[in-house]
C-alpha cells in the first residue's frame, strides 16, 4: 500500500470515528453497557463498510492506472513497429537499385550508420577459411575507419550468449580481458553484432560500433537489427540469383548465335 492510499484510509477511518467521540462528549456515555456496545458495533460496521468501499475504489484506481500504462505502452510499441517497418521497406527499396554486392554492402552499412547515429557500421563476410573479414564499412565524421584487412573473431559472430552480453556491456570498463582487448583493437565503447544468413547458412555479419559513449542495446532493438540483417541478406541473395540468371541467358544467347554458323561451316 503506497503513502497516498494509507493517507486516504486514515481520513476515512478518522471521519467515521470522530462522530462517536463527539457524541460521547456531548451526550455522555450510554445508559447501559448494551446500548454502548450496540453503538460501538454499529460504528465499527460503518467503518468496515466504508473501508470496503474505499478498497474497491482504490483497486479501481490502480486498475485504471495500469490500463492507461498498458495502453500507452501498446501505442508506443505500435509507433515503434510502424517506424521499423517503414525503415526496413525504405532500405530494401534503396538496395534493390544495386546489383553489385560491394555496392549493396556499402549502401546497407551507410543507411544503417546514419539512422542509428553509429560511429561505424561494419559488414564482415566469411572467407574460404571461415574467417569473418571486412567487406564494407561506414564511418561517421571524425571516426577512423578500420583497416581493410580487419576481421572479427568467429566466436563473436556465432555465440549468441556472448553477443547478448557484449550488447549490454560498456566495453571500456569490461573486466573480461578478451572483451577488453576486442574493444581496444576496434577502438570502441559498445558493440552489437548481428549474424547474416545467406542461402540458409551463416556467411556474414553486421557490427555496429559506438566509440564515444556506451550504447546498451535492448532485446527488442537487437531483434530489429536481426530483421534488418534478414532483409539485407534477402536482397543480396536475389541480386546474386538475378546475376546468375542473366549470365545463363547470355550464354544461351551466344550459343544460339554460334550454332547456325557452326552448321553452315560444316555444310
Amino acid at each position: 500500500m503506497n503513502s497516498r492510499s494509507t493517507g486516504a484510509l486514515a481520513v476515512v477511518v478518522s471521519s467515521m470515528l470522530a462522530p462517536i467521540g463527539i457524541a460521547v462528549l456531548v451526550l455522555g456515555l450510554p445508559a447501559s453497557r448494551l446500548a454502548f456496545a450496540v453503538a460501538v458495533g454499529v460504528a465499527l460496521l460503518l467503518v468496515f463498510a466504508m473501508w470496503a468501499l474505499w478498497r474497491r475504489a482504490d483497486r479501481g484506481r490502480v486498475e485504471l492506472e495500469s490500463a492507461l500504462l498498458n495502453e500507452r505502452e501498446r501505442a508506443r510499441s505500435a509507433r515503434e513497429q510502424a517506424w521499423q517497418n517503414a525503415f526496413l521497406g525504405q532500405v530494401v527499396e534503396e538496395l534493390r537499385a544495386f546489383q553489385d554486392e560491394d555496392d549493396l554492402w556499402s549502401a546497407a552499412t551507410t543507411a544503417l550508420g546514419r539512422v542509428l547515429e553509429a560511429s561505424r557500421v561494419v559488414a564482415y563476410e566469411k572467407d574460404s577459411r571461415g574467417v569473418y573479414r571486412l567487406r564494407a564499412q561506414f564511418a561517421s565524421d571524425g571516426v577512423a575507419p578500420l583497416d581493410e584487412g580487419s576481421s572479427i573473431p568467429t566466436s563473436v559472430v556465432q555465440d549468441r550468449e556472448l553477443q547478448a552480453r557484449i550488447a549490454r556491456s560498456d566495453l571500456g570498463v569490461e573486466e573480461d580481458p578478451e572483451l577488453r582487448a576486442l574493444a581496444a583493437g576496434l577502438r570502441l565503447r559498445s558493440l552489437v553484432v548481428v549474424p547474416v544468413e545467406r542461402e540458409s547458412r551463416e556467411r556474414a555479419a553486421i557490427a555496429i560500433h559506438h566509440c564515444e559513449a556506451p550504447q546498451k542495446w535492448t532485446e527488442g532493438e537487437r531483434r530489429f537489427l536481426q530483421r534488418l540483417a534478414e532483409h539485407v541478406a534477402g536482397v543480396l541473395d536475389r541480386a546474386k540469383l538475378s546475376r546468375r540468371l542473366s549470365y545463363e541467358a547470355d550464354v544461351r544467347r551466344v550459343e544460339m548465335q554460334l550454332v547456325p554458323g557452326a552448321i553452315q561451316v560444316i555444310v
